[in-house]
């Protein structure tokens, strides 16, 4: 799956004149990173601080509503930062495939009209997410 910003890169390295398969490579080159094993455990946390909730507590069965919240953005960012499975993401949270792939439809649905909570709270976890990775990024690299 690719984002907007892939999608961005695609266009700016078809302007530079590279064609349409090697701006593929090397968008999916970006993507495996050395962090790349640990992207769903940044996105668990990121998303249990943000919620203040317990990574337990998403995996959880809880239906308390923030941290169903919690559960169905953690849902929704795994597929969009990582290219893990659906099985894989449910797995981390004690979830089959078919639950996954229902809350990153609600989020979906909440982006479609415009929720401004939602769109809100994905900003912000995103600018969290990209933070932790290039810091877990540097230390991968000292190591």
């Amino acid at each position: 799956m690719f984002t907007e910003s892939d999608l961005f890169k695609v266009h700016n390295l078809t302007k530079q004149g590279f064609n349409f398969t090697e701006c593929i490579s090397s968008v999916r080159l970006d993507k495996v990173k050395a962090c790349e094993g640990d992207k769903l455990k940044i996105v668990l946390k990121v998303v249990a601080d943000y919620y203040k909730v317990s990574e337990e507590d998403i995996k959880g069965q809880s239906r308390l509503m923030r941290i169903v919240e919690a559960r169905r953005m953690f849902c929704y960012l795994g597929r969009m930062f990582t290219n893990k499975s659906l099985n894989m993401l449910g797995m981390v949270i004690n979830r089959n495939h078919a639950t996954v792939l229902h809350q990153f439809n609600n989020i979906v649905g909440y982006l479609d009209i415009k929720d401004q909570a939602t769109l809100t709270d994905i900003d912000e976890l995103t600018v969290e997410y990209h933070r932790l990775v290039k810091i877990h990024e540097k230390e991968k690299a000292n190591v």
